[in-house]
């Protein structure tokens, strides 16, 4: 492994990227006062990953509204940082018949 990466602690350099982000990018985009809550919304977020996005759950567990979750959270997709991904299904492709052999095991 190269020298550069010898001795790097990924946890502070997480935690200053994240640092860096909230002072440049939030502070502007999102005019938060609140840093600690917005804190808070992004750990709510991470720890629902590969969940359906809810906003009036996301508002009661960070204490904001349901309007400024939303608000937060596409700032989020805007900049990278969140990835929102749509359900995949294959039940819409094959149509329903009665008596029809599911493919269920």
């Amino acid at each position: 492994m190269p020298r550069l990466y010898e001795n790097v602690d990924r946890f502070q350099h997480n935690e200053s990227y994240l640092e860096t982000y909230i002072s440049r990018d939030v502070r502007e985009l999102l005019q938060v006062a609140d840093e600690t809550a917005f804190l808070n919304f992004m750990s709510v977020i991470a720890a629902r990953t590969a969940a359906n996005v809810n906003y009036d759950i996301l508002a009661v567990e960070t204490e904001v509204l349901a309007a400024t979750a939303k608000h937060w959270l596409s700032v989020l997709v805007s900049s990278g940082i969140v990835a929102l991904i749509q359900p995949y299904s294959n039940n819409a492709l094959i149509p329903w018949k009665p008596g029809r052999w599911t493919g269920l095991f």
